[in-house]
């Protein structure tokens, strides 16, 4: 199996969901980690398992042969989707405080990029 950088995994994850509101998003726990498959309609499936010592291995319908990457995020990567978390909570303060009549909808969107923030960083 291939050893990968980040970038290679994210640009696979990215071939098949980038842009995605309505892929489905199937997890199974297992001993030593959980795997994932994210399925898009007309896309495609993205498969990943996490093991809990942090290897990623992933593979997709367009790219079936394995690959692995060790976990690690670049921290200008981790930088950039802590900033971006903390501009989603902003944004949804401030429309709590001028009483929004969109919060709603707003809310919706915010915390769907914010839970896709969040799940990036791993946590």
């Amino acid at each position: 199996m291939t050893t990968v950088p980040y970038d290679e995994y994210q640009k696979a994850m990215d071939e098949i969901i980038k842009g995605c509101s309505s892929c489905k998003i199937y997890t199974n726990r297992f001993d030593k980690g959980y795997s994932k498959q994210y399925v898009k309609e007309n896309s495609g499936t993205f498969h990943e398992i996490v093991y809990d010592d942090g290897l990623v291995e992933f593979w997709s319908d367009k790219h079936p042969a394995k690959r692995i990457y060790d976990g690690r995020m670049p921290e200008e990567v981790k930088e950039k989707y802590k900033n971006e978390a903390i501009g989603i909570l902003e944004n949804l303060i401030e429309c709590l405080k001028e009483g929004s009549e969109e919060f709603s909808n707003i809310y919706k969107d915010q915390m769907k990029d914010f839970d896709d923030i969040i799940e990036h960083l791993g946590y």
